[in-house]
């Protein structure tokens, strides 16, 4: 199942992010993504773009509807269909007790192939995420 949105500054990138776990959703008028099966997985990647060299920055809407199951998001910036991985974090479900915002940047040092942007759930907290809005700045 996939959605297409992405902005580069200006420009919107059409391409294709996809779910494992989710289903389609919106929040705050965001496409996005909603956990449907429980357990760990893929709930939000893509979309597969080639960036030049530069820093960018990308947001995204999160939603724990469980916030205390004590379960975790994995947030990571990849390329090469995620063979290097750009940046990464995870976020418990208890800094999620409300919808958050997530604003985050990263630098690619050249030009990079098939730049995904991926959010892995963990736990049956009942995630939802935006796809991303990336922009080059």
């Amino acid at each position: 199942m996939g959605l297409n949105e992405l902005h580069v500054g200006d420009e919107i990138i059409t391409g294709p992010y996809a779910t494992i776990v989710g289903e389609p959703t919106r929040i705050h008028g965001r496409p996005a993504f909603r956990q449907a099966l429980a357990g760990d997985g893929m709930l939000m990647f893509g979309p597969y773009v080639d960036l030049a060299e530069g820093i960018y920055e990308y947001s995204t809407v999160i939603r724990c509807a469980l916030p205390n199951d004590g379960g975790h998001i994995a947030l990571d910036v990849a390329a090469d269909i995620g063979q290097t991985i750009i940046s990464r974090e995870e976020l418990g479900a208890d800094q999620f007790r409300e919808d958050r915002l997530l604003v985050r940047r990263f630098e690619l040092t050249g030009a990079t192939r098939r730049v995904e942007i991926r959010a892995a759930v963990h736990g049956t907290a009942r995630w939802s995420v935006s796809v991303p809005v990336l922009r080059r700045i």
